[in-house]
């Protein structure tokens, strides 16, 4: 039966849980044990002692040993739940092991001091249990790890990251996250927390603030289209411009001759060169514009689907850049391919003048996570890709998975999308869909030469 997680310090293994059933086919009891390494060697054999007792809780035998062999058990790993050991009395009403030797595929081994107490751990607690707030709950992952769903916390010589991953006490970093143990604990205060919505609903507003500007300049200049208006509106820029209020455009050279890595200035925006090709420039904004879910609905989606290409294919286009501008702007013929990592299906091919770069793009395109962070108000944030995340199981897996938490259900249910992080590097999990706080960075193949075909445009 499922119990306590137990541990013993300095075990390379936890105990997960212990199980008395009969053999479908003799109906003689054996017995079941899960285990989980928490060594970062691999494990290759493990020795357990067992001992069974009757329904009155009177030992049945002498200690038995058992063990699992030819195991390639890495940290994290879960194992043991498949295999049956036989008990030799039929009497046997319940049973209890411990943990004797391990063996490593280095040759190296370790083994439990006789009269070892292995004690209980106590459940981690769901973060949005303990926070008891959506935005606060969001606040936490963006600074911490997008897998966080649970409380972390420490051990006797382990400690417990938000994603629920078992670390040693001597490890900074986790080994599945790479979150910091400090980083954790310390946007567990919930002032952290609030003083981080503060500053995401003031760039929310900002964000606001610019979109509703531009759109009033595009009605402006549609309004008053004539000479003296665009006189006008010059000299108005050249205004803004010499207070510091708005960037200048780059120069009709840069923008018609671009080389990859050159900033240009083209609608409303900076643009960061990724490719030149065929008289064409791949484009991707310099900062993250603003915040946005990928979709409205908490359902399962793809890049063809999401609200969020329907947006920037719509109100960003007209909202950014004139007609004229906007002519420039290549149909580019999407291939959406499958989470390299979890096989999460990508859809349809799509054709989109704006977009977001896939997993495979973002690897290619940058040189380093370092060359992929971007910033937001002048700090770095994470930044959407149009590529799926861990994909969703099937509900009777989760339901017969007495380990998976409610958070962790509702993380399951719908697929993620894949994002950059803050520190740039590429998170394939992903994030669930519908979160409001991710950023976006849009993308596009601009026509910068007499050569350049206005259509037919194909990425990866």
């Amino acid at each position: 039966m499922d119990g306590p997680l137990l541990y013993l310090t300095g075990s390379p293994v936890l105990i997960l849980a212990t199980t008395l059933l009969k053999d479908a086919q003799t109906g003689a009891p054996v017995a079941q044990a899960r285990f989980k390494s928490v060594s970062s060697r691999t494990l290759s054999a493990l020795t357990i002692e067992i001992s069974a007792q009757d329904a009155a809780g009177r030992p049945l035998q002498e200690n038995s040993n058992f063990q699992y062999r030819d195991l390639r058990v890495v940290q994290g790993d879960e194992f043991g739940g498949d295999t049956s050991i036989p008990l030799p009395d039929a009497r046997s009403s319940s049973v209890c092991l411990t943990v004797r030797e391990a063996l490593f595929d280095d040759g190296s081994s370790w083994e439990a001091p006789r009269r070892a107490r292995w004690e209980s751990i106590p459940p981690q607690q769901s973060l949005q249990e303990v926070l008891g707030d959506e935005e606060l709950l969001d606040m936490y992952r963006i600074n911490t790890s997008m897998r966080a769903h649970l409380v972390p916390g420490s051990f006797s010589d382990l400690w417990f990251c938000a994603c629920g991953a078992v670390n040693r006490s001597s490890d900074e970093t986790c080994f599945r996250c790479g979150l910091e143990f400090t980083t954790a604990t310390h946007f567990l205060s919930r002032a952290v927390l609030e003083e981080e919505r503060a500053w995401y609903r003031e760039g929310q507003q900002h964000a606001r603030e610019r979109a509703e500007q531009r759109v009033r300049r595009r009605k402006r200049a549609i309004r008053y289209g004539s000479i003296a208006a665009s006189l006008l509106v010059i000299a108005i820029a050249a205004l803004l411009l010499f207070f510091g209020i708005v960037r200048p455009t780059m120069g009709k050279e840069a923008l018609e001759n671009p080389s990859v890595g050159d900033t240009v200035y083209f609608g409303d925006t900076y643009w960061q060169v990724l490719d030149v090709q065929n008289g064409r420039a791949l484009l991707i904004t310099q900062d993250i514009l603003e915040r946005r879910p990928y979709d409205d609905e908490y359902v399962d989606t793809t890049w063809e689907a999401c609200s969020l290409r329907a947006y920037l294919n719509g109100d960003f286009l007209n909202a950014h850049f004139s007609a004229d501008e906007e002519g420039r702007i290549a149909l580019t013929k999407l291939v959406n391919a499958d989470n390299p990592e979890y096989g999460t299906p990508g859809g349809n091919e799509t054709q989109d003048r704006v977009f977001l770069l896939s997993i495979e793009e973002a690897q290619d395109y940058f040189s380093s996570d370092a060359a992929r962070q971007a910033k937001q108000e002048g700090r770095a944030y994470f930044w959407c890709l149009r590529s799926p995340g861990s994909g969703a199981v099937p509900l009777t897996d989760i339901l017969t998975d007495t380990d998976v938490t409610l958070s962790e259900f509702a993380d399951h249910i719908v697929d993620n999308v894949a994002f950059v992080g803050a520190d740039g590097s590429i998170d394939t999990h992903g994030v669930d869909t519908t979160i409001a706080a991710i950023g976006i960075r849009p993308a596009l193949w601009l026509n910068v030469g007499a050569s350049g075909d206005r259509e037919g445009v194909r990425t990866s």
